[in-house]
């Protein structure tokens, strides 16, 4: 059974042993075909144990670090910086090569569009700061006009 709202998805499990949870989120689920990603990617929804505690609390990872490290953005705004990968819940992803190979090359898209779109702001700070520093040599080449014509 699927549950609706709250801004989230989640499903009623019904365990083997007759034991059950009525709000299971999905990232808390692995079907048998799937594995827990062994890389996570800046962006990836997660649920990470603040601090190292028992509790998991969501958020995104916010950035990849080395050696398994990951920093965390929780939903409620904290941050959490330098978080092993034992610590954090994600969604697992079809075990099959090419589902890994796919989520690899959109990772890789994904970075590159963000590096040509701040390239692309970069171009446009550099054209400001051309066109400012333009306009403040011509207003201090009228002032200097200005002065010589007074004196």
């Amino acid at each position: 059974m699927i549950n609706e709202g709250d801004d989230e998805v989640t499903y009623a499990v019904m365990y083997d042993d007759g034991d059950h949870e009525p709000k299971v989120k999905r990232l808390r689920i692995r079907r048998p075909d799937e594995v827990e990603p062994e890389a996570l990617v800046e962006g990836d929804r997660c649920e990470a144990r603040h601090g190292g505690g028992m509790a998991a609390f969501d958020g995104r990872i916010s950035k990849v670090g080395r050696a398994g490290i990951y920093d965390i953005a929780y939903d409620d705004g904290d941050f959490e910086a330098g978080v092993k990968r034992g610590l954090i819940y994600a969604q697992c992803v079809p075990a099959s090569s090419g589902a890994l190979v796919e989520r690899t090359a959109k990772t890789i898209e994904e970075i590159e569009e963000a590096a040509r779109l701040e390239a692309e702001a970069k171009a446009r700070q550099v054209r400001r700061n051309s066109i400012e520093a333009e306009a403040a040599a011509a207003a201090a080449a009228a002032a200097a006009t200005e002065a010589e014509a007074q004196a």
